[in-house]
């Protein structure tokens, strides 16, 4: 879920709420945000990062169970990362 925020006073840094869900759906329960502020993301919130605002969940090591993707299209002066 993107959330175009201001992190820590940067405008349109942006950010992301991860859901937690199992087979009855999802929950709000252990929900946990992020942005690149965020100790193990990459980068920096920089003004008009919109970090968050491209996602994708994939099972990117094998177990079973997806791994959220989140990109940051306006990093870089728009160059983007992911």
């Amino acid at each position: 879920m993107y959330v175009n925020q201001d992190s820590a006073g940067v405008p349109g840094a942006g950010g992301a709420i991860v859901l937690c869900g199992g087979a009855n759906g999802l929950t709000g329960t252990g929900a946990t945000g992020v942005n690149q502020d965020t100790t193990a993301v990459p980068g920096a919130g920089e003004t008009d990062d919109v970090f968050g605002r491209t996602t994708h969940l994939v099972d990117d090591n094998g177990d079973g169970r997806a791994e959220p993707v989140v990109g940051a299209p306006g990093e870089n002066a728009d160059a983007g990362s992911v």
